[in-house]
């Protein structure tokens, strides 16, 4: 019953977003054509023709035969000539490409950022028919250099680098999307940084719209975002593993958040087969309550990757709506962790207020779309109320509901029989005993932390 209730709702929410809105599809196509080309080529027709993207930004296409073929015998397969290619370079390695319908979409031209490894293609479009008619937009595709070891997370870094200086040398009101296979195993990779931090030094202009940051890889907690592999077997070329990495991202920069021209659609961003299901499994494990037992068959045959989708159109002005469901609670007796509900789709930001024994203060922002924000520099001693409101040019909102926490009050340590530490569960030093205390009180009985599994401390 659960699993019925899970697919029914993500149908409603697929249902629910708007069919007239630039839908952006970007998606690694496994060395296209490569040996397997032709085989491919239905399966990819199935998803294309279920998806119907406006703009299709693929990796790894190899040469303009490729582009020609997957053109022809994909995208153009059911109705002759209602896609272009937009003008292919043909790189030292795997390339992007770019497909649009010929009705909703004008290409205006492209621009090649140069790295060691492969290109970033920067693609100038304008919005020819529908909402947001006129707007012009850019759309880069990239595929960052693979792997988890330093030498290449600092590849990775210098390239999306190169992608930031870009961004940062064109106005303030530039409209774009970084879309590709990035390659990053969790948020706090330079690269990331680099993409979607704008505090110094890194002054990045993009947002990831989910904000779901951590450790991305093999973390069951982010089985919906995971977008490789999609195959548990190395047939035809395949990465094996099954659904454990968030490789495949659309970044949106900060116009594109709240432009009443053409902005993001909240709630649209999504990878397409990933029903949160399938961690460490092929997409068509069993069922999939995402898109049905066809379309995850032709997922798994075309590609290792699941193509992501983010939808577009003018986003509305005005004050935005007030976030609601606020909680609060302890990461450490000095930090507490701050989660709420965003109503609205056109907050620049939010602001986060507290108080303890005084009047409210301003104590920190928030970017928009976010909700989670850690408020640290705390004190043990005091409870701490907390509100939050959603501001943008026009306004701020209405306050969100209050919360409050004492920090550190609801965090749970273990103590044994006869030591003196407080400990992580897991610690190796709870073999004999394991008593569970509060970590106040652990404090307040003269327990000191452990330093072989480092538990969260005091700090007053």
């Amino acid at each position: 019953m659960k699993k019925k209730a899970l697919f029914l709702v993500f149908v409603f929410l697929l249902l629910s977003l708007p069919s007239e809105a630039v839908k952006l599809v970007t998606w690694n196509l496994l060395n296209f054509p490569g040996s397997t080309g032709v085989a491919r080529e239905d399966d990819f027709r199935l998803v294309i023709n279920k998806i119907a993207p406006d703009i299709l930004a693929t990796q790894e296409m190899i040469g303009l035969a490729g582009v020609n073929q997957f053109l022809t015998k994909v995208m153009n397969f059911s109705v002759p000539e209602k896609y272009a290619a937009a003008p292919f370079f043909d790189g030292p390695d795997t390339n992007n490409a770019l497909f649009y319908r010929k009705s909703t979409i004008t290409y205006l031209g492209k621009t090649q950022i140069q790295t060691d490894l492969r290109d970033i293609t920067e693609y100038r479009l304008k919005v020819k028919a529908g909402p947001g008619v006129g707007t012009i937009f850019r759309v880069y595709s990239m595929h960052l250099k693979s792997g988890d070891s330093s030498t290449e997370r600092n590849q990775r870094a210098e390239e999306a680098k190169k992608l930031r200086n870009r961004l940062n040398s064109l106005p303030t009101s530039t409209l774009a999307l970084a879309c590709g296979d990035l390659n990053l195993y969790k948020s706090s990779e330079i690269a990331y940084q680099y993409l979607t931090n704008h505090d110094a030094p890194y002054s990045a202009r993009l947002n990831d719209p989910v904000q779901k940051p951590g450790d991305w890889h093999d973390g069951s907690q982010f089985a919906l975002l995971h977008t490789q592999s999609a195959s548990t077997t190395q047939k035809g070329g395949r990465a094996s593993g099954g659904l454990d990495d968030r490789f495949d991202f659309i970044l949106i920069s900060d116009p594109m958040l709240t432009s009443t021209q053409l902005g993001y659609v909240k709630g649209s961003y999504t990878a397409y087969g990933n029903d949160g299901k399938h961690f460490n499994k092929a997409v068509n494990d069993g069922t999939n309550y995402a898109v049905g037992k066809a379309q995850a068959d032709a997922l798994w045959e075309s590609s290792d990757h699941l193509p992501v989708i983010v939808q577009l159109l003018p986003q509305s002005g005005g004050i935005p709506k007030a976030p609601s469901g606020l909680s609060a609670s302890s990461t450490s007796s000095s930090q507490v962790q701050l989660s709420w509900n965003d109503n609205s789709n056109n907050e620049k930001g939010f602001k986060i207020e507290q108080k303890s024994t005084g009047d409210w203060s301003q104590s920190s922002t928030a970017p928009a779309n976010a909700e989670v924000c850690y408020i640290g520099g705390l004190s043990s001693a005091y409870t701490y109320s907390f509100r939050v409101r959603a501001y943008n040019a026009d306004g701020n909102s209405g306050y969100s509901n209050e919360a409050a926490r004492k920090p550190g009050e609801d965090i749970t340590v273990y103590i044994t029989n006869t030591g003196t530490k407080y400990h992580r569960d897991g610690c190796q030093y709870l073999a004999s005993s394991k008593i569970a205390i509060n970590l106040l009180d652990a404090k307040a009985q003269g327990y000191t932390p452990c330093s072989v599994c480092n538990p969260p401390t005091m700090h007053r």
